[in-house]
């Protein structure tokens, strides 16, 4: 049983794995179960996966794999330890689920139905293991496992004693403008029987039992709705549309898995620990290979679910397992589960609808009611936060669209309003429903006080710096700077303890890659361009070919095959979906895509020269990126709807250390060892990187000291003077000139960052923006600045630091701007294509070879990553342009 479920943890996290030679020599190893979890989980590129993500999970993991080492426990005590356990460590399943799966696969699939019964919670959870595991090829292979549900012990939930309720002014009518869910339905039918008594308290008479449904046909109490809530919830793996969650009801079995398609209409944010109402009798039904054990009970808008969905909501005081019942059914029982045959919801539910009051109801008959009677009869429990009259649905399969109701676009009206921005409403009521849930949700993310708070503070800073005549400008301190210009010893100093970080798995490496290449004549992402290197590769692939030698001398390093740095990659909306497509095409450049990361810089709204949210059309606003200084916000933000933030996954991983740079520089070295170990010696929270500035009129950003503060000075703010003014060396005082090559911590940007963004000024920019003419709804294309557009840059954090340290590099080695079309006369393909072969025949050559006269030779990244490893060289001629992919 151990060995199958070895065999069954090599199935689960293979495609992890990067090296699967060592994983085949571990497959076949006989080690304990415990010690064979942890040599595959430093195999793989997510350990946390195999073993738990706390130290709480790791350690339960542990204790449960010693257990089945020498598993000779009762299937009712694993019944009763399984209770309340959806998984055995945490919220995801690890090594320690999928081996008692293992353990257990010959036992439990053969069970007999009544033995089923006797261990329901075992029985659900090997089930829900059997669907996670399918197609694991064991031998035999792995199938989902379906139990036998006929005949499973009825839970039964015995009904709160009943309490006296004293009489209220305004009956039920008063009860229900509170949402007093506590009460018991039966009591207010009591109120509201009173109420209809003109006062006198009328005594209920005792029935001596619940009576049962009639069976003359569907009715509403045969549908078992109970207040349940969200525990965990995450995206169907084979299902774009659908949700997986686990609600708990209050059942000794554990929380429910139930599947709803919800994904396209609320965020998952939304619904995680949200408080739901569920249909508990419905007859299991598989969704794409995984069973859903209910539904949730859902609200459509008024003009159909193409209008937008969204769960009904009870009140904040529900308890879960709370029953939900129809005015006049109080008390009767639903069914065990509901016949699909005899279409039972199908006739229920159109029934179903809200009052103006935004309250649930079932519009139908009493129990002893005359069958045509229609009277709208209260759900007791619960009202749903949606559009009036929406009518309550439950869906499965659901299209894309967004939810705006009148209560929420009265708020954000107000909201407006009260910013003095309400004009962005001006054409609500001619936009289409479409129309005004994209701009709605436009709106929603937007605050717009803080805005005109973003906008005043940015445009005092811009006349403040523009009339500021005697700002106190000066080099940086010696302390701060580190130079390796020439000097290979302290550079190998330094690349050992960047290596030592890198092969501890500590370093992750982030890509500035929002542009477009626009100015180079393509409409593509910029870092698709191809410089005409012999190979043809792309930015993209030169990097991603870097990170992979990276991680190759960083094993060798750290005598370890487990080293990976993970690449997250910043685009903007525009070049988001063609960098994926282009990553997809192109194999990830042979990269694990698992540790390849995009997300998105964001935007801003442009705002007119009066102070006013502009918009691009009637039904949208205008908005521009806002920097690549937004990254810091970008980093806590989502990467997509329902996925973890940047911060979250460094965390997860457990790297310290992250190395950012643009996406334009030919000759970058992602990762650089040597920079990550003068920051990291230094101890500072964020380092830059820079190249000698030779010309004082060079039109380049120096990293400087301004009023007391580290910032980059651009080089009309330094006087002549102090721009021309060299040191004892002969060189220039202001020389460091900025490449966007920066080191942080995760310490700094998780924790440090957040405590003093607001005080970041956002810089201005005066453009010409095409918008709507309020006047007369027209969009018009200005002939002079209207308007401005806000941004932060990268280097915007630097006055807030105490300390920065600045690594002064070879700009021949380490920076070729790609900036401008090919013909122009600098910083273009050519000039790039030119510094990065200038390079690599410098490495031939001091590594002794030959390159002849008007031979350009490219070596590919994975051959060398910064000139070392060119041993076999020696001795040789390259007689021939072209490129190298091995030696």
């Amino acid at each position: 049983m151990v060995q199958r479920s070895r065999q069954l943890l090599v199935e689960m996290y293979t495609r992890l794995v990067a090296d699967q030679g060592a994983l085949s020599t571990l497959a076949a190893s006989e080690k304990p179960l415990r010690v064979f979890a942890h040599d595959l989980a430093a195999l793989t590129s997510s350990p946390a996966e195999v073993l738990g993500e706390t130290d709480e999970e790791k350690k339960a993991t542990d204790q449960w794999l010693d257990e089945l080492d020498g598993m000779n426990g009762s299937l009712e005590s694993l019944n009763k330890k399984l209770e309340s356990r959806t998984f055995l460590s945490g919220n995801k399943p690890t090594a320690a689920d999928y081996s008692l799966f293992a353990s257990l696969y010959d036992v439990v699939s053969t069970l007999p139905a009544p033995a089923q019964h006797a261990h329901p919670s075992l029985v659900r959870y090997f089930s829900h293991m059997s669907h996670i595991s399918a197609g694991a090829k064991l031998d035999p292979p792995v199938s989902p496992f379906e139990p036998v549900f006929d005949g499973f012990p009825k839970i039964e939930r015995k009904a709160e004693p009943k309490k006296e309720k004293k009489e209220k002014k305004g009956g039920d009518a008063e009860a229900a403008k509170k949402g007093d869910v506590k009460a018991a339905v039966p009591e207010a039918a009591a109120a509201a029987a009173v109420s209809e008594g003109k006062g006198k308290k009328e005594k209920k008479e005792k029935k001596p039992a619940a009576p049962a449904a009639p069976e003359t046909g569907p009715q509403p109490s045969m549908v078992d709705l109970r207040v349940g809530k969200i525990v965990s919830i995450e995206r169907h793996p084979d299902a774009d549309a659908l949700y997986l969650e686990k609600v708990d009801f209050g059942e000794p079995e554990g929380p429910r898995q139930i599947l709803s398609g919800l994904v396209k209409f609320v965020p998952i944010e939304e619904m995680r620990d949200r408080w739901v109402v569920g249909v508990c009798n419905l007859k299991p039904a598989s969704m794409r290979g995984i069973k859903s054990y209910g539904m949730l009970l859902c609200a459509t808008a008024k003009d159909g679910k193409d209008e937008g969905v969204a769960p009904v909501s009870p009140p904040a005081d529900s308890q879960v397992g709370d029953r939900v019942y129809v005015e006049g059914y109080e008390g009767m029982e639903p069914l065990e589960q509901m016949n699909p045959k005899r279409k039972i919801f199908e006739a229920i539910q159109p029934k179903y609808t809200t009052t103006d009051a935004k309250e649930c109801a079932w519009v139908g008959p009493g129990p002893d009611a005359p069958e045509g009677e229609a009277t709208p009869r209260l759900l007791r429990l619960f009202s749903v936060a949606s559009t009036s009259h929406a009518r309550l649905s439950v869906q499965r399969h659901v299209r894309s669209v967004c939810l705006s109701t009148m209560s929420d676009v009265t708020e954000l009206r107000a909201k407006y309003e009260a910013a003095g921005q309400s004009h962005v409403f001006t054409y609500w009521d001619t936009l289409s429903q479409e129309e005004k849930d994209a701009l709605a949700q436009q709106l929603r993310a937007i605050d717009p006080a803080r805005m005109n708070k973003v906008v005043a503070q940015a445009l005092e800073a811009d006349e403040a710096a523009r009339e500021a005549k005697d700002a106190k400008v000066e080099p940086p301190p010696v302390s701060s700077m580190v130079s390796t210009v020439g000097d290979e010893e302290s550079a190998a100093k330094y690349r050992k303890i960047g290596l030592d970080a890198i092969g501890a798995g500590q370093v992750g490496v982030l890509l500035l890659a929002g542009g477009q290449g626009t100015r180079l004549g393509s409409s593509a992402p910029k870092g698709c361009y191809d410089i005409q290197l012999p190979s043809h590769k792309s930015l993209f692939q030169l990097q991603a070919e870097r990170i992979s030698k990276l991680q190759q001398l960083a094993r060798a390093h750290a005598k370890r095959e487990d080293v990976v740095v993970p690449w997250y990659v910043m685009t903007s909306g525009p070049t988001r979906a063609p960098t994926e497509a282009f990553f997809t095409e192109h194999k990830f450049f042979g990269l694990d895509p698992a540790n390849v990361i995009f997300f998105e810089q964001g935007t801003l709204p442009c705002i007119s020269n009066e102070g006013k949210i502009m918009l691009d059309d009637k039904g949208k606003v205008a908005t521009a990126p806002d920097g690549n200084g937004g990254l810091y916000a970008a980093l806590r933000a989502p990467t997509s709807a329902g996925k973890p933030s940047v911060i979250d996954d460094l965390q997860r991983r457990g790297i310290q250390y992250l190395h950012a740079y643009g996406v334009d520089n030919c000759l970058v070295k992602v990762g650089d060892p040597v920079f990550l170990g003068v920051c990291i010696s230094k101890k500072v929270g964020a380092g830059v990187k820079v190249v000698k500035k030779t010309d004082p009129a060079e039109s380049v950003g120096v990293v400087a000291r301004k009023d007391g503060a580290f910032s980059v000075v651009e080089y009309s703010e330094i006087p002549p003077a102090l721009s021309e003014a060299r040191g004892e060396d002969g060189e220039l005082l202001f020389r460091a000139a900025n490449i966007a090559n920066h080191f942080y911590t995760t310490e700094f940007l998780a924790n440090d960052v957040p405590s003093f963004e607001e005080k970041m000024a956002y810089h201005v920019a005066r453009k010409k923006i095409p918008s709507v003419d309020l006047a007369t709804g027209e969009r018009v294309k200005p002939s002079s600045p209207n308007g401005i557009k806000l941004e932060l840059f990268i280097f915007d954090v630097f006055p807030f630091c105490a300390d920065l340290a600045i690594h002064e590099v070879e700009r021949r080695e380490e920076f070729s701007p790609l900036k401008n079309a090919s013909g122009t006369a600098s910083d273009n393909p050519e000039t790039s294509r030119r510094d990065l072969l200038a390079q690599q025949r410098r490495w031939l050559q001091q590594a002794g070879a030959s390159v002849a006269d008007d031979v350009d030779v490219e070596l590919s990244p994975l051959v060398t990553y910064a000139g070392e490893g060119l041993e076999r060289a020696q001795g040789r001629t390259f007689a021939e342009s072209g490129n190298v992919e091995s030696l």
